[in-house]
């Protein structure tokens, strides 16, 4: 029988939790993986697991490095679930939040991730599209290699929302570009405008904000974002510009923006990727392991998916909560009518003393 350890956590995110976890055959032999457990996901449950073996089988046939896709379906504690290769590193939300990095780490990030999202776009007969990229979905190592998460992964889990709503489903809308929000269709160029948001708030520090959907106020904001960028960044600035266009068909490709991020990184002042990665990465993953647990942290699971005790005291938590508000619904009229008798009451008291007082004012005024 195979199981699944999951051992601790690697990260949390709007699809789910990823852990670092080990795979254990029945034939003896463990492998090391990471698995995202889907707690999110619903709706057509034997769809979902048929969209994401399909994304696993063209990546793996597109062989595209950098970028990590299903490598198994699983299914944990009736909560679907995904393995991919085993990634240490921290996730670019997490870095993003201490505030904007060097200026040549920051373009070689640009010049790795413009690489991984060209490959995917030339893949052929039907180029790739991550349709999904933002700081979480990206993970830096301890020795600066740059990895692209969930490739496939949110698409596949919400493809039938995605049908009646345009894609305004996976993660932030923040990271979706103008023509998307007013529901056109996605395409590659999805990947690039959400590879300028990235890259300006990695370089700035600052949180790119809501989405905005008028020409002008979105122009406005990107003049500000990048002319409030120190000057030794304007050649980051100079490549920003040609990502974060209001028309699609004026954004330049990620094949063009890796070799202009490549040239922007050669001119830029300060550590570059790897030696920044070698300082600032290991603390941060060494914090992560010591905080991070939950209650599947430490267990075993049968990889057959069979239904497991916690499911079903959900379940019985679930039954005795309806329970509980069956009968908060037959006790409310009752406290209903409780409440009116007891205002009425207090406006009856009122009214009274309120005559009484008159009344002897009137009589003893006199």
């Amino acid at each position: 029988m195979r199981t699944l350890t999951l051992e601790r956590i690697l990260g949390r995110g709007a699809m789910g939790t990823t852990y670092a976890a080990t795979i254990a055959e029945a034939d003896g032999g463990t492998s090391s993986c990471a698995v995202k457990v889907m707690k999110g996901a619903g709706g057509d449950r034997q769809g979902l697991r048929e969209r994401l073996a399909a994304q696993g089988r063209v990546l793996a046939e597109a062989s595209v490095s950098g970028v990590l896709g299903v490598e198994e379906v699983l299914e944990v504690e009736g909560w679907d679930a995904v393995a991919t290769t085993l990634v240490e590193g921290i996730d670019l939300g997490a870095i993003v939040s201490g505030g904007a990095l060097p200026a040549k780490a920051c373009a070689e990030v640009g010049a790795a991730l413009a690489g991984h999202l060209a490959m995917l776009h030339a893949v052929h007969p039907e180029p790739l599209a991550h349709q999904d990229l933002k700081p979480s979905n990206v993970i830096i190592t301890a020795v600066g290699d740059v990895w692209l998460l969930d490739f496939g992964v949110a698409r596949a889990a919400y493809a039938e929302r995605e049908d009646k709503t345009q894609g305004l489903v996976l993660g932030t809308l923040n990271y979706f570009p103008p023509e998307i929000l007013s529901g056109g269709t996605p395409d590659r160029r999805v990947d690039v405008y959400g590879l300028g948001v990235l890259l300006l708030e990695l370089s700035s520090g600052q949180a790119w904000g809501p989405p905005l959907m008028h020409r002008e106020r979105f122009m406005r904001r990107v003049d500000q974002r990048l002319a409030a960028l120190p000057d030794e960044r304007a050649p980051l600035a100079d490549v920003l510009g040609g990502l974060l266009c209001w028309e699609r068909g004026e954004r330049r490709t990620a094949a063009v923006a890796a070799q202009d991020f490549a040239a922007a990184a050669a001119s830029l002042p300060g550590p570059g990727l790897v030696d920044w990665a070698a300082t600032a990465i290991e603390p941060m993953m060494a914090m992560r392991r010591v905080l991070r647990s939950d209650d599947l942290v430490g267990r075993t699971f049968d990889l057959k998916g069979e239904r497991g005790p916690e499911q079903d005291q959900r379940s019985d938590r679930s039954e005795g909560l309806t329970s509980d508000r069956s009968n908060l619904r037959r006790v409310f009229p009752v406290l209903a009518v409780c409440a009116v008798l007891l205002v009425l009451g207090l406006a009856g008291v009122t009214v009274l003393s309120a005559g009484v007082l008159a009344l002897g004012w009137y009589v003893f005024g006199l």
